[in-house]
Parts: structure tokens; sequence; C-alpha cells
């Protein structure tokens, strides 16, 4: 964050129930936008998320926010897990045209 003389300040980690809440909010997101689309409101995804409206509006400002988050910690978990199956999978061998 930027303070109005414009310097940035340090952002402070979340508390642990913060990112409990947070990582809930975006996987009820998620699925609720991947069942429902992206009509569903805010206070709906709340809701089924077990946390207050204003919880969810802390960490997400708009649903534009939410959204956004959403992919990117899709796409981090995509690459967690590519990082990882790459660490510990033997790279596959090419396969040979067989005769017939």
């Amino acid at each position: 964050m930027s303070d109005r003389s414009g310097t940035v300040e340090p952002v402070k980690p979340l508390r642990a129930d913060a990112r409990r809440n947070r990582a809930k909010v975006l996987q009820v997101a998620y699925e609720v936008f991947a069942a429902e689309g992206l009509g569903v409101p805010i206070d709906e995804i709340a809701r089924r998320a077990g946390v207050g409206a204003g919880t969810v509006y802390r960490h997400f400002p708009t649903k534009e926010a939410l959204y956004r988050a959403i992919v990117v910690d899709r796409v981090e978990h995509l690459v967690a897990t590519a990082r990882e199956l790459a660490a510990t999978q033997a790279p596959a061998r090419p396969s040979t045209p067989s005769s017939t």
C-alpha cells in the first residue's frame, strides 16, 4: 500500500485466522463461480464460506478483485503442482515408432 506521500508501506502478514478465511472465501468463490457463474452476489459467497460480507470485502474490495485472486490462486496451484511433479517424476522417454 502507499500513503498520500507516495511511499510504500510494508504489508503486514495476515493472522492465521485471516489466512484461513481468505483461503475459504477463495475456494468457495471458485466453486460457486464455476457452478453458477459470476452473477452470484458477494454476500452469498460470504454466507457459503461461513464468514461475514465485511470479511470478503476486506480481502477483496470488488467482485473483480475476488475473481482475479481466484485466477492467481489457481495458476499458483498449477505451477506448484507442476514443480512438484517435475521434481519427483522421471522424465518421460520419447516414444519410438513401432513397426507393424
